[in-house]
Order: C-alpha cells, then structure tokens, then sequence
C-alpha cells in the first residue's frame, strides 16, 4: 500500500518528534551491506520491514504493518525482544 503524497505528509506532520520511515526509496530492509541507515534512525515503521532490521534498530518504537498476516513477526525469538525494548524490560 502506498499513501498519497498529501497522506503521507499529514501522518508526518503527526509524528514531527519521531523520525518516521515509510519503507520508501529502499529504506526498509537490508541492503547489500546490512540495514539501511535511514532505518535504524526510525522511530516508526509502516510497510512490511524485515525481522533482522526491527531487531537491529535500537529507536524502532511502533511497526505499523501494512498486510493482515503477521506469521514471520510472530515467533517465540522475534516477540520478546521488541517488546523489551519498547517496555523497557531490557
């Protein structure tokens, strides 16, 4: 899914204290040498990021996804470390 130029900058104008990444331009995932450095300075993430570039960044604080199936976040390694992070459990 793809917001409209003027969506995309309501939901940034929204978000103004957190660095906020829509996956587009590449910026989700990992590249040819690891995750890209506009993702690790993400606050959120809307798309479909992949599980070793949530991991990897330490500022990720909301994942928004943009599909119903979730099965590759949801796995007894991925769901405790995000959410140590975000509770402060670390």
């Amino acid at each position: 899914m793809q917001l409209s130029p003027s969506a995309l900058q309501l939901l940034r104008d929204g978000v103004r204290r957190i660095r906020f990444s829509s996956g587009e331009a590449g910026e989700f995932g990992a590249g040819e040498v690891g995750v890209r450095p506009a993702f690790l300075e993400a606050g959120i993430a809307f798309g479909l990021p992949d599980v070793s570039s949530i991991l990897q960044s330490e500022k990720l604080r909301w994942v928004h996804l943009t599909s119903a199936g979730y099965t590759r976040y949801d796995t007894a390694e991925f769901v405790p470390r995000p959410r140590a992070r975000v509770c402060g459990d670390e």
